[in-house]
């Protein structure tokens, strides 16, 4: 009898540490997401890194992506206007949505790069430089932070 009261009570622990380890990983994965903080990611791309294949002409510069907590974004290349519309964010998938197309790349961010890998789905303009080397964060400046840093100057 005492054996199979130990290994019931063996068998309770170990499921509630499973249940404890799945909890975890659920928890992780919503971190994740909300690990993709709003702001500006950054990207240069040279004349050398366009091969053949594209037109250096036509990629070379600085590429920005802006997300804001509105989930809109918008793409510039050299402070030009390339894309805007809506993103949205799972775990482990960031999709774009601008004009009838959409984007849908894998991702990872460490704190302080954003590196997006396409999906075979993808049918997005701008795969090339948005994959072409991790893009650097910049964080999102406050509007009423710079209002106040103003005034502050201003006085």
């Amino acid at each position: 009898m005492f054996k199979v009261i130990l290994s019931a009570s063996f068998f309770l622990l170990v499921s509630l540490l499973n249940g404890v380890h799945s909890d975890n990983k659920s928890i992780a994965s919503l971190q994740q997401i909300s690990a993709l903080p709003a702001g500006s990611y950054s990207v240069t791309v040279t004349r050398h890194d366009a091969h053949n294949d594209y037109n250096s002409e036509n990629y070379a510069g600085e590429w920005v992506l802006n997300l804001n907590r509105a989930e809109e974004f918008t793409l510039t290349q050299s402070n030009s206007l390339k894309a805007s519309g809506k993103y949205s964010l799972t775990a482990d998938q960031l999709t774009f949505e601008s004009n009838g197309n959409t984007g849908k790349f894998k991702w990872t961010f460490d704190g302080k790069q954003l590196t997006l890998n396409p999906l075979a789905t993808n049918n997005f303009a701008f795969d090339f430089a948005l994959t072409l080397r991790p893009l650097n964060y910049l964080p999102e400046i406050s509007i009423s932070r710079s209002a106040n840093h103003r005034n502050a100057l201003a006085a």
